[in-house]
């Protein structure tokens, strides 16, 4: 480490071998699934970069911490011990409630930033981040305004993580990175309105064992939903109970021919990434039962609950992999109706309603939100 210059590319990977053999030697064992977690007994241990995050019995953390302070400099967060207490880790404040629940909120901050720059202090709110593409030709920015674009965009990226409600929508906009318009300038806009009005948003981390013994995926694609590429969608959350694990979405590599083949491409990819969150479980000493996933597409749960690849040709590796792990049942796929799939906020613009009516199923706490509000912009739109 002694002569490892920062910025280059080997500084990292030292850094990595240098944190790991320490932990080792301490008797910590290195997930197989994720190189970042570190297992000891009922312990864990949770590295990104430089930032440590230790969970388990007293002892164990005692023991670790006092090993890292002999050999680094550590700059220490409070603890989480009791009821009320609050941490940062990455940005993201982590508290401790009552009955043992934990609720991780975002970096608020960067939403203030992006108001503050762009003059919205005290523009109109509106309470959904989207609408519906629009089928006009936008002026192409000025640089100067390119610039100010990648910059917020770049902000919101980060807030997308911990907020499911808008990733749909940074994605969207992270697309148009490289000619973004003055239609893109006013989606931006939209966003950071919507996040002004509705600023905080907690997730909720409250499981039981036989949550996490049953841990869902609910997938949804959106069909040929860019205009310019006719690529589809694909999103997906990973919840125990009602708790989200994590979430993503993004843009198909390929174009779907239908729609039973971008919701397929959408539960392939949902069920891979549910088997990387249960070996992860399973490694925390967890018994995982059947992978579930929920879709509200019936013609994908009909190709594989079926043998063979039918008129999906071009797909056949994607759907027979997923047919065999049907058929041994060690994946279950479920009709969820379209109305009550949480994965619609990740793959579309929706109305207000649906937005407050599947955020309120998802174990979330949303303090000062009027979901009684309604969206005069989008009722004009749908005017028009």
């Amino acid at each position: 480490m002694n002569r490892a210059l920062y910025g280059l590319r080997a500084p990292p990977k030292l850094w990595n071998e240098f944190l790991t053999e320490i932990l080792l030697s301490a008797g910590w064992e290195q997930s197989l699934v994720d190189a970042g977690v570190f297992f000891k007994g009922s312990s864990a241990l949770l590295v990104h970069v430089d930032d440590i995050i230790v969970s388990g019995e007293c002892s164990d953390v005692n023991k670790i911490f006092a090993l890292l302070r002999d050999k680094l400099l550590l700059k220490e967060q409070p603890s989480l011990m009791r009821e009320g207490e609050t941490t940062v880790m990455l940005g993201r404040t982590i508290r401790r409630c009552n009955g043992g629940r934990f609720t991780i909120e975002g970096d608020c901050k960067l939403i203030d930033l992006s108001v503050d720059e762009l003059g919205l202090a005290n523009a109109k709110s509106v309470v959904t981040p989207s609408t519906a593409e629009s089928t006009e030709e936008g002026v192409p920015l000025e640089a100067k305004d390119h610039e100010a674009y990648r910059r917020h965009v770049g902000r919101l990226l980060y807030i997308s993580a911990d907020r499911v409600d808008v990733q749909f929508v940074a994605k969207t906009l992270a697309r148009k990175l490289s000619s973004p318009t003055s239609l893109d300038w006013l989606s931006l806009k939209r966003v950071v309105r919507y996040l002004r009005a509705r600023r905080v948003l907690r997730y909720v981390i409250d499981n039981t064992v036989d949550d996490l013994q049953n841990v869902k995926i609910w997938v949804d694609a959106d069909w040929a939903s860019c205009r310019r590429t006719r690529r589809s969608t694909s999103g997906g959350i990973i919840a125990a109970g009602s708790s989200i694990l994590t979430h993503y979405n993004r843009t198909q590599s390929t174009v779907a021919l239908s729609s039973c083949e971008s919701e397929l491409h959408s539960l392939v990819t949902g069920i891979n990434e549910l088997i990387f969150v249960c070996n992860l479980i399973r490694e925390m000493g967890f018994t995982v039962k059947t992978l579930c996933a929920m879709s509200d597409n019936k013609a994908a749960i009909d190709n594989l609950a079926r043998l063979g690849v039918g008129k999906l040709k071009h797909v056949s590796l994607r759907s027979l992999h997923l047919q065999e792990l049907c058929r041994r049942k060690l994946v279950v796929v479920r009709k969820v109706p379209g109305g009550d799939n949480w994965t619609d906020v990740l793959t579309k613009a929706v109305s207000t309603a649906v937005l407050n009516k599947l955020l309120s199923a998802m174990a979330l706490e949303m303090p000062g939100w009027n979901k009684n509000e309604e969206d005069e912009e989008e009722e004009l739109n749908e005017a028009e």
